[in-house]
Protein backbone atom coordinates (compact mmCIF):
# COMPACT_ATOMS: atom_id res chain seq x y z
CA UNK A 1 0.00 0.00 0.00
CA UNK A 2 1.45 3.44 -1.22
CA UNK A 3 0.13 6.88 0.95
CA UNK A 4 0.17 9.96 -1.78
CA UNK A 5 -0.61 13.35 -1.97
CA UNK A 6 -2.78 13.51 -5.20
CA UNK A 7 -3.64 16.44 -6.73
CA UNK A 8 -7.53 16.70 -7.47
CA UNK A 9 -7.32 17.09 -11.46
CA UNK A 10 -8.56 13.77 -14.07
CA UNK A 11 -4.77 12.30 -15.07
CA UNK A 12 -6.93 11.32 -18.18
CA UNK A 13 -7.78 14.91 -19.56
CA UNK A 14 -4.84 17.36 -20.72
CA UNK A 15 -2.08 14.52 -19.84
CA UNK A 16 1.20 14.95 -21.80
CA UNK A 17 1.69 14.69 -25.70
CA UNK A 18 3.03 11.21 -25.01
CA UNK A 19 2.12 8.47 -27.03
CA UNK A 20 1.38 6.43 -23.84
CA UNK A 21 -2.39 7.39 -22.72
CA UNK A 22 -3.40 6.57 -18.67
CA UNK A 23 -6.95 5.47 -18.48
CA UNK A 24 -6.77 4.53 -15.30
CA UNK A 25 -4.70 4.36 -12.04
CA UNK A 26 -4.72 0.65 -11.79
CA UNK A 27 -1.29 -0.39 -11.09
CA UNK A 28 0.17 3.09 -10.77
CA UNK A 29 3.26 2.97 -8.45
CA UNK A 30 5.76 4.84 -7.56
CA UNK A 31 9.53 4.21 -6.43
CA UNK A 32 10.48 5.70 -3.25
CA UNK A 33 13.80 4.68 -3.81
CA UNK A 34 15.08 7.15 -6.05
CA UNK A 35 17.58 9.35 -3.80
CA UNK A 36 14.61 11.31 -2.73
CA UNK A 37 16.71 11.84 0.82
CA UNK A 38 19.21 14.43 -1.55
CA UNK A 39 18.33 17.92 -3.57
CA UNK A 40 16.88 16.84 -6.50
CA UNK A 41 18.49 18.15 -10.10
CA UNK A 42 17.49 20.17 -12.70
CA UNK A 43 15.16 18.21 -15.17
CA UNK A 44 16.15 19.93 -19.03
CA UNK A 45 13.45 19.27 -21.66
CA UNK A 46 10.10 19.05 -19.67
CA UNK A 47 7.80 17.70 -22.35
CA UNK A 48 4.79 19.36 -21.85
CA UNK A 49 3.44 21.89 -18.77
CA UNK A 50 1.15 19.81 -16.92
CA UNK A 51 -1.11 22.36 -15.69
CA UNK A 52 -1.62 23.62 -19.40
CA UNK A 53 -5.02 24.06 -19.62
CA UNK A 54 -5.52 24.62 -16.43
CA UNK A 55 -9.30 25.49 -16.38
CA UNK A 56 -9.66 21.13 -16.41
CA UNK A 57 -7.22 20.43 -13.45
CA UNK A 58 -8.47 23.38 -11.59
CA UNK A 59 -4.70 24.42 -11.03
CA UNK A 60 -2.64 27.51 -11.57
CA UNK A 61 1.30 27.13 -12.42
CA UNK A 62 3.33 27.56 -9.25
CA UNK A 63 7.17 27.70 -8.73
CA UNK A 64 9.10 25.04 -9.03
CA UNK A 65 9.14 22.61 -5.93
CA UNK A 66 11.49 20.32 -6.82
CA UNK A 67 14.34 22.45 -6.52
CA UNK A 68 14.02 22.62 -2.57
CA UNK A 69 16.55 21.73 -0.28
CA UNK A 70 16.42 18.21 0.85
CA UNK A 71 15.78 18.76 4.60
CA UNK A 72 13.06 21.80 3.53
CA UNK A 73 9.55 21.13 3.03
CA UNK A 74 7.38 22.76 0.41
CA UNK A 75 4.15 24.77 0.99
CA UNK A 76 1.32 22.07 1.03
CA UNK A 77 -1.69 22.78 -1.17
CA UNK A 78 -5.30 22.23 0.67
CA UNK A 79 -5.60 19.07 -1.08
CA UNK A 80 -6.58 15.84 0.09
CA UNK A 81 -4.56 12.90 1.55
CA UNK A 82 -5.28 10.01 -0.22
CA UNK A 83 -4.48 5.96 0.26
CA UNK A 84 -4.35 4.27 -3.03
CA UNK A 85 -3.73 0.70 -2.42
CA UNK A 86 -2.15 -1.76 -4.78
CA UNK A 87 -6.03 -3.05 -6.56
CA UNK A 88 -6.43 0.94 -7.25
CA UNK A 89 -9.33 2.04 -4.90
CA UNK A 90 -9.07 5.38 -3.53
CA UNK A 91 -9.90 6.75 0.67
CA UNK A 92 -8.85 9.45 2.16
CA UNK A 93 -6.17 9.13 5.29
CA UNK A 94 -7.72 9.26 8.88
CA UNK A 95 -7.79 12.24 10.30
CA UNK A 96 -6.23 12.57 14.23
CA UNK A 97 -8.90 14.01 16.30
CA UNK A 98 -6.90 14.61 19.43
CA UNK A 99 -3.73 13.20 21.31
CA UNK A 100 -2.30 12.96 25.02
CA UNK A 101 0.85 11.21 26.53
CA UNK A 102 2.97 11.21 29.77
CA UNK A 103 3.58 9.26 32.72
CA UNK A 104 1.19 7.40 35.52
CA UNK A 105 2.28 5.92 38.83
CA UNK A 106 5.36 7.56 39.75
CA UNK A 107 5.79 6.80 43.06
CA UNK A 108 8.15 8.26 45.69
CA UNK A 109 8.40 8.79 49.65
CA UNK A 110 9.76 12.31 50.62
CA UNK A 111 10.92 12.67 53.72
CA UNK A 112 11.69 16.23 55.56
CA UNK A 113 13.89 16.13 58.07
CA UNK A 114 13.37 18.97 61.06
CA UNK A 115 15.77 17.67 63.30
CA UNK A 116 14.37 14.87 65.67
CA UNK A 117 11.23 15.39 63.83
CA UNK A 118 10.79 12.99 60.49
CA UNK A 119 7.67 14.22 58.10
CA UNK A 120 7.24 11.36 55.82
CA UNK A 121 4.47 11.61 52.17
CA UNK A 122 4.41 8.72 49.86
CA UNK A 123 3.31 10.44 46.30
CA UNK A 124 2.20 9.12 43.46
CA UNK A 125 2.43 11.53 40.24
CA UNK A 126 0.62 10.65 36.77
CA UNK A 127 0.37 13.39 34.49
CA UNK A 128 -0.81 13.92 30.43
CA UNK A 129 0.43 16.36 28.10
CA UNK A 130 -1.27 17.87 24.95
CA UNK A 131 0.84 19.17 21.96
CA UNK A 132 1.32 19.37 18.27
CA UNK A 133 3.03 15.63 17.82
CA UNK A 134 0.63 14.33 15.09
CA UNK A 135 3.83 13.00 13.01
CA UNK A 136 4.34 10.55 15.90
CA UNK A 137 1.91 8.82 14.64
CA UNK A 138 1.36 9.48 10.87
CA UNK A 139 5.37 9.48 10.52
CA UNK A 140 7.07 7.98 13.79
CA UNK A 141 8.80 11.10 14.41
CA UNK A 142 9.17 12.07 17.90
CA UNK A 143 10.56 16.02 17.00
CA UNK A 144 9.53 17.40 20.17
CA UNK A 145 8.40 14.78 21.78
CA UNK A 146 9.66 14.55 25.63
CA UNK A 147 11.21 11.27 26.34
CA UNK A 148 10.05 8.82 29.25
CA UNK A 149 12.97 9.16 31.33
CA UNK A 150 13.62 12.67 30.96
CA UNK A 151 10.36 13.20 32.33
CA UNK A 152 10.68 10.87 34.99
CA UNK A 153 14.03 12.78 35.73
CA UNK A 154 11.93 16.03 35.82
CA UNK A 155 9.68 15.10 38.22
CA UNK A 156 12.04 13.88 40.95
CA UNK A 157 13.86 17.05 40.81
CA UNK A 158 10.24 19.13 41.46
CA UNK A 159 10.31 16.51 44.20
CA UNK A 160 13.56 17.38 45.60
CA UNK A 161 12.77 20.99 45.72
CA UNK A 162 9.02 21.25 46.24
CA UNK A 163 8.11 17.67 47.71
CA UNK A 164 7.65 18.60 51.04
CA UNK A 165 5.35 21.54 50.42
CA UNK A 166 1.50 20.51 49.59
CA UNK A 167 0.27 18.70 46.76
CA UNK A 168 -1.18 21.87 45.10
CA UNK A 169 1.95 23.37 44.90
CA UNK A 170 3.98 20.69 43.79
CA UNK A 171 2.06 20.37 41.39
CA UNK A 172 1.85 23.63 39.76
CA UNK A 173 5.74 23.09 39.91
CA UNK A 174 5.66 20.10 37.90
CA UNK A 175 3.25 21.80 35.30
CA UNK A 176 5.48 25.05 35.09
CA UNK A 177 8.68 22.95 34.27
CA UNK A 178 7.18 20.70 31.86
CA UNK A 179 5.79 23.93 29.89
CA UNK A 180 9.06 25.87 30.08
CA UNK A 181 11.19 22.83 29.13
CA UNK A 182 9.31 21.45 26.17
CA UNK A 183 7.66 24.20 24.25
CA UNK A 184 5.52 22.14 21.31
CA UNK A 185 3.73 20.88 24.65
CA UNK A 186 0.75 23.36 24.77
CA UNK A 187 -1.35 21.90 27.86
CA UNK A 188 -0.11 19.80 30.95
CA UNK A 189 -2.24 18.25 33.78
CA UNK A 190 -0.55 16.83 36.82
CA UNK A 191 -2.82 14.29 38.67
CA UNK A 192 -0.90 13.80 42.77
CA UNK A 193 -2.00 11.93 45.81
CA UNK A 194 -0.84 11.27 49.04
CA UNK A 195 -0.92 8.54 51.82
CA UNK A 196 -0.49 9.43 55.25
CA UNK A 197 1.86 7.88 57.79
CA UNK A 198 1.10 7.96 61.49
CA UNK A 199 3.17 8.51 64.02
CA UNK A 200 4.17 5.06 66.43
CA UNK A 201 3.38 6.02 70.09
CA UNK A 202 6.01 3.93 72.55
CA UNK A 203 5.95 4.61 76.18
CA UNK A 204 3.45 6.88 75.80
CA UNK A 205 5.24 9.27 73.30
CA UNK A 206 4.62 9.82 70.30
CA UNK A 207 7.91 8.97 68.10
CA UNK A 208 9.38 11.36 65.70
CA UNK A 209 11.24 8.76 63.63
CA UNK A 210 9.43 5.91 63.51
CA UNK A 211 5.79 5.53 61.96
CA UNK A 212 2.70 2.98 61.25
CA UNK A 213 0.46 2.90 58.22
CA UNK A 214 -2.05 5.56 58.46
CA UNK A 215 -5.59 5.76 57.45
CA UNK A 216 -6.95 4.84 54.12
CA UNK A 217 -7.35 8.33 53.32
CA UNK A 218 -6.22 9.44 50.47
CA UNK A 219 -5.62 13.28 49.75
CA UNK A 220 -5.44 14.29 45.99
CA UNK A 221 -5.36 16.47 43.44
CA UNK A 222 -5.51 17.80 39.77
CA UNK A 223 -3.56 20.69 38.05
CA UNK A 224 -4.19 21.88 34.51
CA UNK A 225 -2.29 24.64 32.78
CA UNK A 226 -1.15 26.06 29.18
CA UNK A 227 0.75 28.62 30.37
CA UNK A 228 -1.40 30.93 30.48
CA UNK A 229 -5.00 29.81 32.66
CA UNK A 230 -4.37 27.77 35.46
CA UNK A 231 -7.13 25.29 37.12
CA UNK A 232 -6.91 23.57 40.53
CA UNK A 233 -8.65 20.88 42.23
CA UNK A 234 -7.99 19.11 45.41
CA UNK A 235 -9.90 16.82 47.40
CA UNK A 236 -10.39 13.30 49.13
CA UNK A 237 -10.83 10.03 48.99
CA UNK A 238 -11.30 7.04 50.94
CA UNK A 239 -13.09 8.58 53.99
CA UNK A 240 -14.78 6.11 55.91
CA UNK A 241 -17.70 7.59 57.97
CA UNK A 242 -20.63 6.14 59.47
CA UNK A 243 -23.84 7.39 61.96
CA UNK A 244 -25.79 4.99 63.90
CA UNK A 245 -28.49 8.01 64.91
CA UNK A 246 -29.69 11.27 64.21
CA UNK A 247 -31.34 10.87 61.30
CA UNK A 248 -34.22 12.41 60.60
CA UNK A 249 -37.56 10.83 58.65
CA UNK A 250 -37.58 10.86 54.82
CA UNK A 251 -41.08 12.58 55.27
CA UNK A 252 -41.16 14.79 58.24
CA UNK A 253 -44.95 14.93 58.29
CA UNK A 254 -45.18 10.88 58.74
CA UNK A 255 -43.06 10.94 61.45
CA UNK A 256 -46.14 10.37 63.47
CA UNK A 257 -48.27 8.43 61.26
CA UNK A 258 -47.85 5.12 63.30
CA UNK A 259 -46.45 3.94 59.87
CA UNK A 260 -42.76 3.55 61.28
CA UNK A 261 -41.65 0.63 63.72
CA UNK A 262 -38.54 3.44 64.66
CA UNK A 263 -35.91 0.94 63.46
CA UNK A 264 -32.38 2.87 64.04
CA UNK A 265 -31.13 3.43 60.54
CA UNK A 266 -27.51 2.94 59.86
CA UNK A 267 -24.92 4.57 57.45
CA UNK A 268 -21.90 3.75 56.35
CA UNK A 269 -20.00 4.02 53.82
CA UNK A 270 -17.06 5.67 51.35
CA UNK A 271 -17.02 9.70 50.83
CA UNK A 272 -15.00 11.10 48.03
CA UNK A 273 -14.86 15.16 47.48
CA UNK A 274 -13.47 17.68 44.88
CA UNK A 275 -13.59 21.34 45.17
CA UNK A 276 -11.94 23.66 42.68
CA UNK A 277 -10.68 26.81 43.28
CA UNK A 278 -11.40 29.73 41.41
CA UNK A 279 -7.84 31.35 41.85
CA UNK A 280 -4.37 29.21 41.67
CA UNK A 281 -3.08 32.14 44.30
CA UNK A 282 -4.05 30.89 47.68
CA UNK A 283 -3.15 28.97 50.45
CA UNK A 284 -3.32 25.60 49.80
CA UNK A 285 -3.07 23.97 53.59
CA UNK A 286 -5.51 25.90 55.79
CA UNK A 287 -8.45 25.17 52.62
CA UNK A 288 -7.65 21.79 52.88
CA UNK A 289 -8.16 21.38 56.61
CA UNK A 290 -10.78 23.69 56.50
CA UNK A 291 -12.77 21.86 53.89
CA UNK A 292 -11.85 18.38 55.55
CA UNK A 293 -13.99 19.71 59.06
CA UNK A 294 -16.55 20.84 57.24
CA UNK A 295 -17.05 17.72 55.50
CA UNK A 296 -16.76 15.61 58.93
CA UNK A 297 -18.72 18.53 61.05
CA UNK A 298 -21.78 18.27 58.52
CA UNK A 299 -21.60 14.79 58.46
CA UNK A 300 -21.54 14.01 61.94
CA UNK A 301 -24.73 17.43 62.70
CA UNK A 302 -26.97 17.03 59.58
CA UNK A 303 -29.95 15.37 60.67
CA UNK A 304 -30.27 14.17 56.61
CA UNK A 305 -33.64 12.39 55.64
CA UNK A 306 -31.35 10.49 53.10
CA UNK A 307 -27.54 10.86 51.69
CA UNK A 308 -28.36 13.06 48.57
CA UNK A 309 -30.02 15.48 51.85
CA UNK A 310 -26.23 15.13 53.50
CA UNK A 311 -24.59 15.18 50.63
CA UNK A 312 -26.22 19.00 49.56
CA UNK A 313 -25.87 20.38 53.19
CA UNK A 314 -22.17 19.65 53.42
CA UNK A 315 -21.39 21.23 49.71
CA UNK A 316 -23.54 24.01 50.41
CA UNK A 317 -21.48 24.74 54.12
CA UNK A 318 -18.69 24.24 52.00
CA UNK A 319 -19.55 26.98 49.50
CA UNK A 320 -20.54 29.48 52.34
CA UNK A 321 -17.29 29.25 53.77
CA UNK A 322 -15.18 29.79 51.41
CA UNK A 323 -15.61 32.17 48.66
CA UNK A 324 -12.49 31.11 46.96
CA UNK A 325 -14.19 27.61 45.79
CA UNK A 326 -16.08 28.08 42.81
CA UNK A 327 -17.50 24.15 43.16
CA UNK A 328 -17.94 21.08 45.36
CA UNK A 329 -17.99 17.66 44.02
CA UNK A 330 -18.58 14.85 46.03
CA UNK A 331 -19.60 11.36 46.05
CA UNK A 332 -20.80 8.57 48.55
CA UNK A 333 -20.67 4.47 48.08
CA UNK A 334 -22.62 3.18 50.42
CA UNK A 335 -22.00 0.00 52.44
CA UNK A 336 -25.66 -1.36 53.38
CA UNK A 337 -25.58 -3.18 56.46
CA UNK A 338 -29.12 -4.93 58.10
CA UNK A 339 -29.83 -6.28 61.25
CA UNK A 340 -29.18 -9.51 61.51
CA UNK A 341 -32.08 -12.03 62.03
CA UNK A 342 -32.15 -13.96 65.11
CA UNK A 343 -35.61 -15.13 65.41
CA UNK A 344 -34.86 -18.49 64.89
CA UNK A 345 -32.55 -18.76 67.54
CA UNK A 346 -35.24 -17.43 69.93
CA UNK A 347 -33.35 -14.07 70.78
CA UNK A 348 -34.22 -10.74 69.78
CA UNK A 349 -32.26 -8.36 67.91
CA UNK A 350 -33.13 -4.70 69.22
CA UNK A 351 -30.32 -2.81 66.64
CA UNK A 352 -27.32 -3.72 67.82
CA UNK A 353 -26.26 -6.56 65.46
CA UNK A 354 -26.42 -5.83 62.02
CA UNK A 355 -24.86 -8.39 58.71
CA UNK A 356 -22.83 -6.77 55.78
CA UNK A 357 -24.99 -6.87 52.29
CA UNK A 358 -22.28 -7.49 49.56
CA UNK A 359 -24.49 -6.57 46.70
CA UNK A 360 -25.87 -3.96 45.50
CA UNK A 361 -23.83 -1.29 46.48
CA UNK A 362 -25.66 2.76 46.64
CA UNK A 363 -23.54 5.21 44.37
CA UNK A 364 -24.46 9.19 44.69
CA UNK A 365 -22.58 11.50 43.54
CA UNK A 366 -23.49 15.71 43.38
CA UNK A 367 -21.42 18.23 42.43
CA UNK A 368 -22.95 21.84 43.62
CA UNK A 369 -21.78 25.22 41.64
CA UNK A 370 -21.83 28.55 43.26
CA UNK A 371 -24.35 30.90 41.86
CA UNK A 372 -23.18 33.64 40.03
CA UNK A 373 -25.87 34.74 38.58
Amino acid sequence: MRVLDVERFDLRVGGASSKRQFHSIDGFVISLQQHFDSTVRQIPRVPVDSFRGGARGREHPEADALHAAADEYPPRHDHETLIIAAHGTVRRMPRIGSTNHGESRLRMLRVTRRGDRHDPKELSVSFRFEGEFAAAFREGRADGLPPGEALKNLVHRAAREHGSCEIEEFGLAICDRILKGYPAITRARVEISERAWARLDAGGRAQGQAFLAGSPEVKTTAVTSNGRQIAVVSGLDALNVMRTSGFAPRNPAAADDGRHDGLQRLLVGELSARWTYSSPDVTFRPYRQGVRAAIVETFAWHSGRSVHHTLYAIADVVLATYQEIADVTLMFHERPYRPADLFSTGMENPDDLFVSVEEPLGVVEVKVERDTA
